[in-house]
């Protein structure tokens, strides 16, 4: 017997907090959708902390802007540079290569320092693990504002845009082989896609970023299976089979496909990974609208994610609420704090 599954969203104007709005979002009747939510319910159950500085993407925000924004990755690379002047057996020093840090240049080479910094989840780097927890932390947000960043210089009140969900010290679960059958190259408005869970860039991302600083051992496709997720808030792609093929013209360049699927949901690469083309939605979006454009216009006065719940068979299974925004006073340190015990060591 197949059980209808939905997740609610509740969004919260920070301005008016009574000011609520509920998304409905239906999960899609597939084995990795289905694993999606499990992973959902489990993280509204462990009630984990919300990243709330991260949530939204291309979206016209009046008070994230560009200049905002820049002057925080700027402070960011102080805080870390500030660090390694005080340590300097700790090894690393974010030199300047630019003259504006929200370039599209500067953008890419403090993504490439990111990836250094970090490492992989599954191989955490030991400037990350030596590092204090406040410099800890801005590595974490150095990531974070360059794809902030990236994304409000292309934003617009017509373009894309997209939620992201990610939780603070989320479990994640290696993918089964067959999920990566389910990678697609489209998007549609409303999608919630699988979040990307990990250090890097997709194939897709490193090469519509033009990307030449990107080592090939951080261009990598999703492999993990975690409870967040993405809201694609865009027109649908529309050009599958032309960036498919740009995209794989572009990937052989750089020597990275070994062999592929027979319609290019993924390849493999040197390594013997298998790296997913594009994007794994889980759920679509109920619109009670009668345009996209109404329903955007709706949500644009409430970018703060204030309650999560998971339903099956119209029988509530979990809800959380996170009440607090990233403008709060105390949000970074409560964030640091949170994250204390979780920092790699």
């Amino acid at each position: 017997m197949i059980m209808s599954k939905k997740v609610v969203i509740t969004l919260q104007n920070p301005l008016q907090p009574d000011d609520l709005f509920d998304m409905t979002f239906t999960v899609n009747e597939n084995r990795i959708s289905h694993a999606w939510f499990d992973e959902v319910v489990n993280c509204l159950n462990l009630g984990l902390r919300l990243e709330k500085n991260f949530s939204w993407l291309g979206m016209p925000d009046p008070v994230r802007t560009v200049d905002f924004l820049r002057n925080k990755l700027e402070d960011c690379v102080d805080k870390i540079n500030s660090y390694a002047s005080k340590n300097p057996e700790w090894g690393y020093y974010i030199h300047r290569e630019w003259n504006d840090a929200s370039s599209h240049e500067a953008l890419n080479i403090l993504h490439h320092h990111f990836e250094i910094l970090m490492g992989q989840i599954w191989d955490v780097s030991i400037y990350m693990k030596t590092a204090d927890d406040d410099t800890k932390y801005q590595i974490r947000q150095l990531n974070n504002l360059v794809h902030e960043l990236q994304s409000r210089k292309t934003a617009g009140l017509e373009s894309g845009g997209m939620t992201i969900a990610s939780y603070l010290n989320v479990s994640r679960t290696l993918f089964e082989d067959n999920f990566y059958d389910y990678f697609k190259i489209n998007r549609e408005f409303g999608d919630i896609f699988l979040h990307y869970s990990q250090t890097g860039k997709t194939p897709i991302e490193a090469f519509t970023d033009a990307d030449d600083h990107v080592f090939d051992s951080n261009i990598n496709a999703l492999r993990y299976l975690s409870g967040e997720y993405n809201i694609w808030w865009g027109h649908g792609s529309g050009q599958g089979e032309q960036l498919k093929n740009t995209l794989r013209e572009w990937l052989n360049a750089r020597n990275l496909i070994v062999s592929e699927s027979p319609d290019f949901s993924y390849y493999v690469d040197q390594e013997g990974n298998k790296q997913g083309i594009g994007w794994i939605t889980v759920a679509k979006l109920e619109n009670p609208f009668s345009t996209n454009k109404e329903f955007r216009d709706k949500i644009l006065d409430k970018l703060n994610i204030y309650r999560m719940s998971a339903w099956s068979d119209d029988n509530l299974v979990v809800d959380f609420i996170w009440d607090y925004k990233w403008s709060d006073l105390n949000y970074v340190q409560n964030e640091i704090e949170h994250l204390r015990q979780f920092f790699p060591r």
